[in-house]
């Protein structure tokens, strides 16, 4: 029997170790399933079909037609694309894939590199007649329902500066905040101080002016634009990725980080240390938020955010990986 899913905004951050890789289950509207996919994971051969093989489970699961509204590669760094690839044989134009031509649109921040292997997938899509490709800026929107995304980053002051000021991969990460019924979620990619500096700016705090008959005017707080429950801590938990200013305007209760344990970085990048998240993140998010609720992908696995009514209404965990024995039970329970 279909699965339908009518009032519920799921967000599945896949475990991939160091990277990320991120499933939007939509509200079903117009008799579809509608997904979006939010990065990729890693190119290993462990990491590279992950997304792709949860996204099939999770389609077959459902049990009903169903479109992938967008797949957003948020920057150029092979942890965030490695699994394109993979989508697009799935997804994508491959006659021979299980489910060709689903993939609508192609999100992504316009940075440009010389790497071979980005540029052919981006080359790919282009001659793709089924999926709009899209370079995204902050302050656009799209709805999908009565869902919301709204684009938060890269700011058009950044794009301008991309071939010619030296702004890097990580800054000009596309950031999302997703809302679903007074329910705010924010995925950050791997946004740094420079990016969230414009996040900041051009996403204020509003003012409420209240003007009077004698033509004296009264000021008073607005709405915070950047509130959120749930925020994808940016660049896997790095000490340049996470500032007290922008979390104290996002102030989320819910965080999640997207990294792997001590013994990965080890085995894997011994260049970059073991400081993941780093203590300067850590204590940002304890001084801004009491009782936080924080996952890690190396402890919690792939972690699943419902948004309903207003709030996170429920926060499950996936601990196999596709393929494992007991993993559709799991995807099922957290459904």
């Amino acid at each position: 029997m279909p699965i339908d899913n009518p009032d519920v905004l799921r967000i599945h951050v896949v475990n991939v170790d160091h990277g990320d890789g991120m499933i939007l289950e939509l509200p079903d509207y117009n008799g579809q399933a509608h997904f979006g996919v939010v990065d990729s994971g890693r190119p290993e051969t462990i990491y590279r079909n992950r997304v792709t093989d949860y996204l099939t489970e999770l389609v077959t699961l459902r049990g009903k037609p169903f479109r992938i509204e967008f797949v957003c590669i948020t920057h150029p760094h092979e942890d965030h694309y490695g699994g394109l690839e993979a989508l697009l044989d799935c997804f994508g134009d491959n006659v021979n894939g299980r489910y060709p031509n689903k993939i609508e649109q192609f999100w992504d921040s316009g940075f440009r590199i010389s790497g071979k292997t980005y540029n052919e997938l981006l080359a790919r899509i282009c001659n793709d007649d089924h999926i709009v490709f899209v370079r995204l800026a902050s302050g656009a929107e799209y709805e999908f329902g009565e869902a919301r995304i709204i684009v938060l980053a890269p700011s058009l002051d950044l794009r301008n500066r991309f071939d010619t000021y030296g702004v890097d991969k990580n800054n000009s990460s596309v950031v999302l905040q997703i809302l679903y019924k007074g329910a705010k979620a924010v995925l950050a990619g791997d946004a740094q101080f420079d990016s969230w500096g414009k996040v900041a700016e051009e996403f204020p705090r509003t003012t409420k002016i209240s003007y009077f008959k004698d033509a004296l005017t009264e000021r008073s707080e607005g709405v915070n634009q950047l509130d959120c429950q749930m925020l994808k801590i940016a660049h896997h938990g790095s000490k340049h990725g996470t500032s007290l200013e922008y979390l104290e305007k996002l102030n989320p209760k819910y965080y999640m980080v997207t990294c792997a344990d001590n013994q990965w970085y080890q085995a894997n990048k011994p260049g970059w240390g073991t400081d993941w998240p780093h203590p300067l993140t850590s204590s940002a998010i304890t001084e801004v938020t009491k009782n936080p609720q924080i996952h890690y992908s190396y402890a919690d696995k792939t972690v699943v955010y419902s948004l309903k009514g207003g709030k996170v209404s429920k926060v499950s965990f996936v601990q196999k990986n596709p393929g494992d024995a007991n993993f559709v039970t799991q995807l099922a329970a957290a459904l």
